[in-house]
């Protein structure tokens, strides 16, 4: 079976967002001792698409190669695996918002990387420091 670069990049954005999704349910809405896991997340799925997808975004002046984006995978994954092990969940988050932003620079256009960052931003904001 060959795969196609389009249902290829969709195949990595769709696990990306499941490891996302699995995470947030079992860290943020799986505490009860913290009655505004729901709220912060409800902010964060409202804006973050918000951002994404916004009309007349910013240009980027640069974009970065593919390099890039693999090293940001990469040390991604490997944050999010040492915060597993060393057992620190502000490093499995921080890993796992760079995955995301490595996997939506490789889906989306170069001229949406700004917005990227901003979306990401927001979701790090969205789950403050323990």
């Amino acid at each position: 079976m060959r795969w196609s670069r389009h249902s290829l990049k969709a195949a990595v954005m769709l696990l990306a967002a499941c490891v996302l999704a699995e995470w947030v349910a079992d860290n943020v809405l799986g505490n009860p001792n913290d009655p505004t896991g729901l709220v912060r997340i409800i902010l964060a799925v409202i804006l973050c698409p918000l951002i994404l997808l916004r009309e007349g975004s910013i240009k980027a002046r640069e974009t970065r190669g593919h390099a890039s984006v693999m090293a940001a995978a990469v040390g991604g994954s490997f944050a999010f695996i040492i915060g597993i092990v060393a057992g620190v969940h502000q490093a499995q988050w921080i890993g796992l918002l760079i995955l995301n932003y490595a996997c939506l620079s490789w889906v989306m256009p170069p001229t949406s990387r700004i917005d990227i960052r901003n979306a990401t931003l927001t979701a790090y904001w969205v789950h403050p420091l323990p």
